[in-house]
């Protein structure tokens, strides 16, 4: 059973594990690093605990980590013209 007492801390949890697989997505692929880490960023900003505030802060990095990546993407695409499998060349 489930104890109604008990503090659970979900949404800091969700908030935590997404901001942890949003840095990693935000190295590998920016889009779906910055749309993982805002639904963090929700998630997190719902609890007020240490967790919560703790989780805010490291969707914050892998949404700055993402938006980053994409910029680097978008000049090594046009400017460069390296072939990229977001922005494809013909």
């Amino acid at each position: 059973m489930v104890d109604k007492n008990k503090n659970y801390e979900g949404r800091a949890i969700v908030g935590y594990t997404l901001g942890i697989v949003g840095i990693i997505f935000s190295v590998i692929y920016s889009f779906a690093g910055i749309l993982i880490n805002i639904i963090g960023l929700v998630q997190s900003s719902k609890e007020k605990n240490e967790l919560g505030k703790k989780a805010k802060r490291l969707n914050i990095i892998g949404l700055i980590l993402g938006i980053v990546m994409l910029v680097i993407t978008i000049v090594m695409v046009y400017i460069l013209k390296v072939p990229s499998a977001i922005f494809p060349t013909a």
